[in-house]
C-alpha cells in the first residue's frame, strides 16, 4: 500500500487539493453565512481598492483593518467583480495553497510520503479551516504565509540560495495580512544565526537581505498611509486593540469598545483625532492603565496565552440555534485534541534535526506571544493551528516507524 501511495503522490495529492476546495465550497453553499463585522469591512475595502485604488471600509477608515486580506479579495474581484462569492474563490485558492505548503513542508522535515499526504488531508477536514472559508476572514490568507515563512526558515538552515530574501518578502506579507506576524521574524532570524555558524559577518549579511526583502513588500504600503493618514503605519488599529486587551472591563476575550470606559467618547475621539490619532490616545490610555495595575496586568496577559490554547468548546447557545454547527463544533474539539497529542508527539521525531525543532518552536511561539498584547478570539490560533497539523503527522510517521521497529524485532527467547 505505501509503495502505491509512493508511486501516485501527485495524483493523489492533487485530489487532496482540489477536495480542500470542495469541501470548503459545500460549507459555504450550507452555512450560508452572514457577511457582517470584520467581513464585511473586509469586503468594502476589496471593493473600494477596485473602484478607486484607495482603501476605505465600512466605517470610512483607510488603515483600521489590515491591508493584505482585502487586498487578495481585490486581485480576484479585478477579473470576477466584488462579491462574497470573490471572496469565496479567494479562500479556495488560499487553502489549496496551504494545502500545498503542508506537503511541501513535510517533505523538506523528511516525512514519508503517506505521512505528507495525511497532513493534506486533515487539513481539507479541518473544521475551523472550513468555516474560516466559508466565510470572510484573514485568517485565510494569515495560514498559508505562516507556512510559507516556516518553510522559508527551514530552507535557510539548509543555506538555500535566496531564502532569505525569500524569507523577508513572506515576513512582510505576513505582517501585512495581520498584526500578529510581527514577531515571527524571530523564527528565520533564529535560521539565519543557526546558519551562519558563528560568523557574524554572514548573520549580518543575512539580516539585511531579509530586511530588504521585507521593505520591498511594506514600503508601497507605508508610503500610501503617509499620504492617506499623515502617518506610515501597518494598521491604525494598534493602539485600539492594546485598549481593548488593557483597560477596566477587559476579560481576556473580545470586549466591545462600547463596554469599555472609553465607549461613550470613541466616535467623538475618532471624528477629532482621525483613525491614526484615536488608536494612539488610546494605546497610551492603555500603557497608563498597565503601568498603574501591573499585577492585573501580569494575570491577565496569562489568562490571554491560556485561553489561545483553550478548546472552542460549543456552549448551549450554540446548541440551540443550530444543531448542524453544534456537531461541528465538537468535531472541532475532537480534532483539536488528536493534532495536539500527536503534534507534541512529532515535534521530537528523531527526523526532524534540533535546529528545525528549535526554528519550528520559535515560530510557535512568537505567534501565540503577540496575542497576550490584545484579546483572544479562538480563529486567531488557526493559522497556527497548520503548523501543528504538519507535526501531528510527524507524529504519525513517529509512531508507524516504532510499531515497525517493534514488529522487527526478533523474539528474545
Amino acid at each position: 500500500m505505501l509503495a502505491l501511495i509512493d508511486r501516485y503522490r501527485t495524483v493523489v495529492l492533487i485530489a487532496l487539493l482540489l477536495s480542500t476546495a470542495g469541501v470548503r465550497w459545500a460549507a459555504a453553499m450550507v452555512l450560508t453565512l452572514p457577511v457582517e463585522s470584520d467581513g464585511a469591512a473586509y469586503l468594502a475595502i476589496a471593493d473600494s481598492l477596485v473602484r478607486t485604488g484607495v482603501p476605505t471600509d465600512t466605517f470610512g477608515n483607510h488603515a483600521f483593518y489590515s491591508i493584505g486580506y482585502p487586498a487578495v479579495i481585490a486581485l480576484v474581484g479585478l477579473i470576477m467583480g466584488i462579491s462574497a462569492t470573490t471572496a469565496l474563490v479567494a479562500n479556495l485558492l488560499l487553502a489549496a495553497l496551504s494545502g500545498w505548503l503542508l506537503w511541501r513542508l513535510a517533505q523538506r522535515l523528511g516525512l514519508p510520503n503517506w505521512a505528507g499526504l495525511i497532513a493534506v488531508a486533515a487539513h481539507a477536514l479541518w473544521v475551523p479551516g472550513i468555516w474560516n472559508a466559508a466565510g470572510i476572514a484573514r485568517e485565510n490568507l494569515s495560514t498559508p504565509l505562516l507556512l510559507a515563512l516556516l518553510l522559508a526558515s527551514l530552507a535557510i538552515l539548509e543555506a538555500r540560495r535566496g531564502a532569505v530574501v525569500t524569507a523577508g518578502l513572506i515576513w512582510g506579507a505576513g505582517v501585512l495580512a495581520g498584526g500578529s506576524a510581527l514577531l515571527t521574524a524571530a523564527a528565520p532570524l533564529l535560521a539565519m544565526i543557526v546558519a551562519a555558524r558563528g560568523q557574524w559577518r554572514s548573520k549580518v549579511g543575512a539580516g539585511a537581505l531579509f530586511g530588504a526583502g521585507a521593505a520591498v513588500v511594506l514600503a508601497p504600503w507605508l508610503i500610501a498611509t503617509t499620504a492617506l493618514l499623515g502617518t506610515p503605519t501597518l494598521n491604525s488599529n494598534g493602539g485600539f486593540n492594546l485598549y481593548l486587551g488593557h483597560n477596566p472591563a477587559a476579560t481576556g476575550r473580545f470586549v466591545s469598545i462600547a463596554d469599555t470606559p472609553m465607549g461613550p467618547q470613541w466616535h467623538r475621539l475618532l471624528a477629532a483625532r482621525g483613525e491614526a490619532g484615536a488608536s494612539t490616545t488610546l494605546g497610551v490610555l492603555a500603557v497608563d492603565h498597565m503601568i498603574a495595575n501591573p499585577v492585573e496586568t501580569v494575570a491577565l496577559d496569562a489568562t490571554k496565552l491560556a485561553l489561545f490554547w483553550t478548546p472552542n468548546l460549543p456552549d448551549s447557545a450554540d446548541m440551540a440555534a443550530n444543531p448542524m454547527v453544534a456537531v461541528l463544533r465538537w468535531g472541532e474539539v475532537i480534532q483539536y485534541a488528536l493534532i495536539l497529542i500527536f503534534a507534541l508527539i512529532g515535534l521530537t521525531a528523531p527526523f526532524i534535526t534540533r535546529a528545525q525543532r528549535w526554528v519550528i518552536v520559535t515560530l510557535i511561539g512568537s505567534f501565540w506571544l503577540l496575542h497576550a498584547a490584545a484579546y483572544i478570539i479562538p480563529r486567531y490560533r488557526d493559522p497556527v493551528m497548520a503548523v501543528l497539523l504538519v507535526l501531528a503527522a510527524a507524529g504519525c510517521a513517529r509512531l508507524f516507524a516504532t510499531r515497525q521497529s517493534s514488529g522487527a524485532t526478533p523474539d528474545g527467547g
